[in-house]
């Protein structure tokens, strides 16, 4: 019997199904995900216990590990996801060795390779399997997808920040709708205004909304974010924005998955904020070279 704590990022969560996958070829026995409540629906398909709080967090190790579960896979690198499972006595802790948190592990790997190599990978070292990297590309397959080929999802924010906001999704959506496209625009907030005719979801939805919107799609433009990951999954037609942020390390994987990334000087930097106030390394991914892109590979 197996934990998982997952990261808390969506995007990295949805990189985290890899590592769940392989996994489950590697061991017998049962996997329970734990993870924030609001990616239930990115483990759908798995035994899953969200939690809202750190004392949730401790309750639900304190409950597993009084069921028997001896060993807990710590996926995210901060110190307070290896210190509740070893304040909860979990008996095997196993992660990545960052943030101070070497002592709280049993078992783990250098934090070397952290944005060094894509984070699958890291993660795999958990369990030897890094060197096959490839075989274990996150993906939804028990999820039913009803194509519409004319249908394009635009996610032009990220929580992260500014620094990883491409300036020209609303150029994009203007060239999108004159070329016959529904367009549809998710995210959380309203920053700025679209065309008439693209159909604006900002703020009204969820994550299961969005799985459900992403998988009806045939293209989606995305900044580097959870939305990029879901469409990868789901074996769209994925173009992805990078700036202070590094493809190596969070790429979306997949083969229909298109990079724009100018890696200036100061790039990557990995910042929310430009030092500079000048965000050049998303302004010189030019709205005109991401349409004769898509021209061609649409």
């Amino acid at each position: 019997m197996i934990l998982v704590r997952i990261p808390n990022w969506v995007g990295d969560a949805v990189i985290s199904r890899g590592f769940v996958k392989a996994l489950k070829e590697k061991f017998n026995g049962e996997i329970f995900i734990i993870g924030k409540e609001h990616l239930k629906d990115i483990f759908y398909d798995y035994n899953f216990c969200g939690f809202k709080n750190y004392l949730d967090y401790f309750r639900i190790l304190k409950v597993f590990k009084n069921r028997g579960f001896e060993k807990i896979f710590i996926l995210p690198f901060s110190f307070s996801s290896a210190f509740f499972p070893f304040l909860a006595g979990i008996s095997l802790r196993i992660g990545i060795d960052s943030d101070n948190r070497g002592t709280l592990l049993t078992h783990k790997v250098s934090g070397f390779y952290i944005k060094r190599e894509h984070l699958l990978k890291s993660f795999l070292r958990l369990i030897g399997l890094e060197k096959n990297f490839y075989n274990f590309n996150p993906d939804f397959e028990k999820i039913e997808v009803n194509e519409k080929d004319d249908l394009v999802i635009i996610a032009p924010e990220a929580s992260y920040g500014k620094t990883k906001e491409w300036p020209f999704f609303k150029d994009l959506a203007k060239f999108l709708l004159k070329e016959g496209f529904e367009v549809i625009i998710v995210g959380k907030r309203k920053n700025e205004d679209y065309p008439k005719g693209v159909i604006d979801l900002r703020g009204k939805t969820n994550l299961g909304d969005i799985l459900r919107i992403v998988s009806e799609s045939r293209y989606v433009f995305s900044n580097d974010s959870g939305v990029a990951h879901i469409a990868s999954a789901l074996g769209k037609k994925v173009f992805v924005f990078f700036g202070s942020t590094s493809p190596l390390w969070t790429r979306p994987l997949g083969k229909n998955v298109f990079i724009f990334y100018k890696r200036i000087s100061c790039s990557p930097c990995f910042k929310r904020v430009c030092e500079f106030g000048t965000y050049e390394c998303l302004k010189k991914i030019d709205l005109r070279e991401v349409i004769k892109v898509f021209k061609i590979l649409r």
